[in-house]
């Protein structure tokens, strides 16, 4: 006699292929995230856990006391981090700006790439920046007043539409000839990642041995980048380029920047300078923006 009962268990939806996908930059540094969340004033009266940080909320006029304070953490891929405990210097970086990390990011976690000097290619960068991987959210609405000025932006976008394998080729032919997006004249970019809003999943496609798996690709001397970054660092620079491709627009000219591709060039901000709501705002991108909104940038 069975002792389950049978249960009904629905095949899930699947996506379409041909659906809006965002094209950006995978840049190679380290996994990392921003935790914050938001409690009632008072909450933490006691204190706070080891690996996290206290912000005060604004304080209301009315009361003068805040309504709110915030808890601030970090993590790579695959742990919590503390400042004792860190991944390039990640958890260190984040305690010490945790107010304007609050002020500008709010609540949520926030994943992004933990990038520059000593971190894998290193993109011949004197330091290390942020570069959040929620283009959805920040390519957007990216805050113009952001107090962390380059240590904080968004992964370069480098095509935003219906999802085709000639503009995932066409963006990697960019990238090859034209160096880093994220890193002007940085010749040896990594690949980009693929967004394919229906589906929620990322993919990524690399420049060199995308045919290999990770582990594979460490046994033929590289590695790319998993959980806390280890590679040591090999860079080179170049010359530099600003073209980025956009396709699947109507409100734009065609252009014939790859061959046998149909890429769709920017006319103006119309094309992805427009906020959703209709108007135009600028947007902290690390590294080059797309020609037509160099004015806006």
């Amino acid at each position: 006699m069975l002792t389950d009962p049978i249960e009904f268990r629905p095949w899930p939806k699947t996506p379409r292929l041909r659906r809006q996908a965002w094209i950006t930059e995978k840049i190679d540094g380290t996994n990392a995230c921003v935790i914050i969340r938001r409690y009632a004033f008072g909450t933490h009266v006691d204190g706070v856990p080891r690996f996290a940080s206290l912000v005060t909320g604004p304080v209301d006029p009315e009361s003068g006391v805040p309504q709110s304070e915030y808890l601030i953490a970090t993590q790579s891929r695959r742990r919590l981090l503390t400042p004792s405990d860190d991944n390039f210097g990640f958890a260190r970086w984040a305690h010490e700006h945790a107010d304007d990390l609050v002020s500008t990011l709010g609540e949520g976690y926030h994943y992004g790439e933990w990038w520059g000097r000593g971190i894998q290619r290193g993109y011949d960068l004197p330091g290390k920046r942020f570069s959040l991987f929620n283009t959805r959210r920040w390519w957007w609405n990216f805050p113009e007043d952001n107090p962390l000025g380059d240590q904080l932006g968004v992964v370069p976008v480098l095509a935003i539409g219906d999802f085709s394998t000639s503009a995932v080729d066409g963006a990697l032919t960019q990238l090859r000839e034209t160096g880093s997006a994220a890193a002007p004249g940085f010749m040896d970019p990594e690949g980009i990642c693929i967004y394919h809003e229906q589906a929620g999943q990322v993919y990524k496609a690399l420049l060199d041995r995308d045919h290999l798996s990770k582990t594979e690709a460490g046994r033929a001397g590289g590695c790319e980048g998993g959980g806390d970054a280890s590679r040591t660092d090999h860079t080179r620079t170049g010359r530099n380029g600003h073209v980025r491709p956009v396709w699947n627009r109507g409100d734009h000219e065609t252009s014939g920047t790859f061959p046998g591709q149909r890429l769709l060039r920017c006319r103006s901000v119309e094309a992805l300078g427009r906020r959703r709501d209709g108007g135009t705002r600028r947007r902290h991108v690390h590294g080059r923006v797309p020609h037509s909104m160099k004015g806006n940038a």
